[in-house]
């Protein structure tokens, strides 16, 4: 009977503490992945919430998508916008294309094309863009190029602010990195 206890004792702890090493408990990020890429939005909202509040930009660009899509969430524009430009400002390049469209069509942040091609420039150089977006990032800038520039001066002022934003942006990520 000793024997018994002792191999279910042990079993129930080698069950307890046996961890799949992809997703770590201590890992909330990769927890709540795990749980949005099996399609159980609810239960990954809380472990990307904890991932995003400590900096994982995919986190917030997951949670963005969730609010925007319902998914496992209660629909809000303003909720995706809020997750979508705190992804983009991580680093993260399809939230940078997200908050880039926003900006452009001035959903829940105001409208502001220079604000717009500067989140575009920056996703279209982004090696962690979803090619697509890295398209349709380059494809924004160039239809702004063709449709604005040749009948609109202003406009090449508004082209070079967005890249001195985009240049701005990068050097700030540039020296917290290295501080």
């Amino acid at each position: 009977m000793k024997t018994i206890t002792l191999f279910l004792v042990f079993t129930l702890l080698a069950a307890c503490t046996s961890v799949d090493q992809e997703h770590k408990p201590d890992d909330p990020f990769s927890v709540g992945k795990a749980f949005y890429l099996d399609r159980q939005y609810e239960e990954a909202v809380g472990p990307l919430l904890i991932a995003a509040r400590d900096g994982n930009g995919e986190a917030s660009y997951l949670l963005g998508e969730m609010h925007e899509l319902a998914l496992g969430v209660k629909h809000s524009e303003a909720l995706a916008t809020i997750h979508y430009l705190a992804g983009a400002q991580l680093g993260h390049g399809d939230a940078q294309y997200k908050i880039a469209s926003r900006y452009e069509a001035g959903t829940y942040v105001p409208r502001d094309k220079t604000e717009a091609l500067k989140w575009y420039l920056l996703a279209s150089d982004n090696a962690t863009s979803n090619p697509k977006f890295r398209g349709v990032s380059a494809m924004h800038i160039s239809l702004f190029l063709q449709t604005n520039v040749a009948n609109c001066p202003a406009c090449i002022d508004q082209l070079r602010e967005a890249e001195a934003r985009a240049a701005a942006w990068k050097a700030s990520r540039v020296s917290a990195q290295k501080g």
